[in-house]
């Protein structure tokens, strides 16, 4: 038994502020722990008020029709989402949880998050909290890919800071 998926929603279930998802895939049903977690009372609630705000930018790998189908009910559950819409595939599998704050965390690996990626691949999933140089570069190449993504749904206006990493932790992209 994997337990990544429900680790996960346990990381946006503690999330001060902000979660920022880039993800190739993910499965919306509900038997999905991190679905389940936005779409409970409390991630709602929260939603609603604007104390808290989850952000996706989505790629999709079925036919357009589904990918705008997902969108739909990721933007119903009160997910910002846009979509990259280029040629090149967005293949990242991370998020950026809280970046502003004093306890910033990634999450990034090879897994989509999906029920599926569980069963049938051997992949990663790292847990990073507390290193703001490397979340910063993360969220850095988030704001980005935000900023060049298409709008889907709804539109927000967010405070967006971009994070001067002078690599403390160790940590270099390329």
């Amino acid at each position: 038994h994997d337990p990544s998926l429900k680790e996960i929603s346990d990381y946006i279930l503690d999330a001060k502020e902000s979660v920022d998802l880039a993800l190739y895939n993910i499965d919306s049903s509900n038997s999905n722990p991190v679905i389940k977690t936005i779409k409970s009372e409390v991630i709602q609630d929260r939603l609603k008020s604007g104390d808290l705000n989850i952000r996706m930018i989505f790629e999709g790998y079925e036919s357009k029709d589904a990918n705008q189908a997902k969108m739909e009910k990721l933007e119903a559950m009160g997910i910002d989402t846009k979509f990259m819409g280029m040629s090149r595939k967005m293949h990242h599998k991370f998020a950026v949880i809280d970046a502003q704050t004093d306890s910033p965390v990634l999450i990034t690996g090879s897994a989509n998050w999906s029920m599926s990626s569980r069963r049938n691949y051997n992949e990663n999933i790292l847990y990073i909290e507390n290193k703001p140089g490397i979340t910063g570069v993360f969220q850095n190449h988030y704001n980005l890919l935000w900023s060049k993504a298409k709008e889907f749904g709804m539109e927000k206006i967010y405070r967006s800071k971009s994070f001067n990493s002078n690599l403390e932790d160790g940590f270099k992209v390329n």
